[in-house]
């Protein structure tokens, strides 16, 4: 049978809501241009959505289904070896990234960001909300850290940033939505086609994070009940609150070696002594030299610009 035999099959015509539109001329166009627009709006949403960026190998939908196998693995490996009775050990960097089998397959992140001890309700509160609303928001810890928690707070938003289908005459669509039920206004045998083809893996996608939640969150929840109960014991991870009261701004740097050491910190004025040792944890975890982004010249003159700074505090103190 050749083509031109071949039974076709039957195309919606675009040109039909000016047929079917009452009223006037300008009705009839106006019906079939708001009709295209919805649909060139439709294609544009779906190209937001899915699509990872310009000119990019990789849609958005695989990216996120890999980093969420990766935070699996994670939690599938370490979270067996975390114990509610030795808080310490959520709050440190899994030292995992040198030789051997498991290097640069488990994420080094701690499970929590340090937090203040009367936080820890507060936290775990915005932990559950901010997963079940599917949005990145401010969470009570120590500013300047990541945490395996944040990560799956940042893949869950992404996964909803996806599934969000924007447009003025989108309304309430979602990528859920229109894979299972396409809008009239869209009908396309093709079109179907390929929202059947994209639908398993953005379930899959949100399969990997619940999964991952629920792996993480049942433990958190183990540790926040303990702690609850016996009191925070957070001496080795957070500074604790001066009961003082702060003192006085130091004057401006006095020497090229004072403005060369808060320059490393990225101060532009002397630190109180808490602010100043916080920030060095965070730059040594960095350029520590057995972490793989460490340098040892950065970490000596990390370390020297440190100890210059505390002899500068103590002396205006």
């Amino acid at each position: 049978m050749t083509d031109k035999n071949r039974p076709q099959r039957p195309q919606s015509d675009w040109f039909l809501p000016a047929i079917l539109a009452s009223g006037s001329l300008d009705a009839s166009f106006g019906a079939v241009r708001v009709d295209l627009e919805k649909k060139r709006e439709l294609i544009l949403a779906l190209e937001h959505s899915l699509c990872e960026k310009k000119g990019g190998a990789s849609d958005r939908i695989s990216v996120l289904i890999r980093r969420a196998k990766e935070l699996e693995e994670t939690l599938s490996f370490r979270m067996g070896m975390l114990s509610p009775d030795r808080p310490g050990a959520w709050f440190r960097i899994h030292m995992n990234q040198g030789s051997g089998i498991f290097s640069g397959q488990v994420l080094s992140e701690p499970i929590f960001c340090p937090f203040p001890e009367e936080k820890a309700m507060s936290v775990r509160y915005s932990l559950k909300k901010f997963y079940r609303e599917g949005i990145r928001g401010e969470i009570p810890f120590f500013q300047g850290g990541s945490c395996l928690w944040l990560r799956l707070l940042d893949l869950n938003a992404t996964w909803y940033e996806i599934d969000r289908l924007q447009g003025a005459h989108m309304g309430t669509l979602s990528l859920m939505s229109i894979c299972a039920t396409p809008p009239g206004f869209a009908a396309s045998h093709a079109l179907a086609r390929f929202l059947d083809n994209v639908m398993p893996y953005h379930q899959k996608a949100r399969d990997l994070l619940d999964a991952c939640h629920e792996h993480l969150a049942e433990a958190s929840e183990k540790f926040f009940m303990q702690e609850r109960g016996q009191g925070f014991r957070f001496d080795s991870f957070s500074e604790p609150e001066s009961k003082t009261p702060p003192r006085r701004q130091a004057s401006l740097p006095r020497s090229p070696k004072d403005q060369s050491s808060l320059r490393i910190f990225n101060f532009t004025s002397y630190p109180d002594r808490a602010t100043l040792k916080e920030r060095y944890r965070e730059l040594a975890k960095c350029w520590h030299p057995d972490r793989p982004t460490g340098c040892e010249e950065k970490f000596q003159k990390l370390h020297l610009a440190y100890k210059h700074l505390l002899q500068q505090i103590a002396k205006d103190a």
